[in-house]
């Protein structure tokens, strides 16, 4: 197809210039209602049917694209897209647990010191935090077993405690969760789990207390420490978050509308064509 860059072709066919049909296409525009090549390297490209063996294109536009097998470094879809078999590998999770047990004292941030998954590199240390890569919509998970319950003051308390499990979005709280104690049981496991809408910078973290009630001024937080279970995996305590879903921001799309194929005008080739720099001979089959 050389010397005849941005051309409308169908069918086989072949240049004035062309001693015969090119098994490599290489063209700046192409846009063809048929295509078949071995392979084909275009910068720009409009195809009504295309089947290569290999292709290489920096703009593609398509009415219709079925592919056995697609790889792209970015890929954006502004309306739907639709999978049998849809299996999302998103790096924007993290994972924190604590390598052994560890002594807690209650309603302070939980410093989870093993980061076990992170592929972003958002799950920070000292003090334990998650930092929103995005804006969007994060399924989060977090999940306290704990023994040895011990008040500062050394005294029983009155009632049944209750735990209280929080997450706290820049240092406020976001979601909590209450789970009672069973009688004479000293040890509790609850996990808190929900959906949370979150900026891009937003900082995330956790906080355990226990509760108990006061004559005179109600369910209050009690001082003391627990002993935290954990061995380094997700089977006891955890944290861990995970993005579903991108927030653009408001009336925004996450790209732009393709713009629909043209269909160009096709240009047939002539069996008479010879030696004219315009004319296009028909490829022998």
């Amino acid at each position: 197809m050389e010397g005849h860059r941005g051309g409308c072709h169908v069918n086989f066919y072949c240049s004035s210039s062309d001693e015969g049909c090119k098994e490599s296409i290489s063209a700046m525009s192409l846009c063809s209602d048929q295509l078949i090549s071995n392979k084909a390297d275009v910068n720009s490209a409009c195809f009504g049917s295309l089947n290569v063996g290999s292709q290489c294109v920096q703009n593609l536009t398509a009415s219709n694209l079925g592919a056995l097998n697609l790889v792209a470094n970015d890929l954006c879809v502004s309306g739907t897209l639709r999978a049998s078999n849809y299996i999302p590998l998103s790096k924007y999770r993290a994972s924190a647990t604590f390598s052994s047990n560890v002594t807690y004292t209650l309603n302070t941030p939980i410093n989870w010191n093993l980061v076990s998954d992170d592929p972003n590199g958002n799950m920070l240390l000292g003090p334990s935090r998650y930092v929103a890569p995005v804006a969007g919509y994060y399924a989060i998970s977090v999940q306290i077993d704990e023994v040895n319950f011990m008040p500062a003051s050394g005294q029983p308390l009155l009632g049944t405690p209750i735990s209280r499990l929080e997450v706290l979005v820049n240092g406020v709280e976001a979601r909590e969760l209450f789970s009672p104690f069973l009688s004479f049981v000293n040890e509790q496991k609850i996990t808190l789990g929900s959906l949370i809408s979150l900026k891009a910078g937003d900082v995330v973290t956790s906080r355990y207390s226990i509760n108990a009630l006061d004559q005179s001024a109600g369910l209050q937080s009690v001082p003391g420490t627990v002993l935290i279970e954990a061995n380094g995996s997700d089977l006891q305590s955890v944290f861990k978050i995970h993005l579903l879903s991108m927030d653009p921001g408001a009336g925004q799309l996450p790209c732009s509308p393709v713009i629909a194929c043209q269909p160009c005008t096709p240009l047939q080739c002539d069996p008479s064509a010879s030696g004219s720099s315009s004319g296009m001979r028909c490829c022998p089959k």
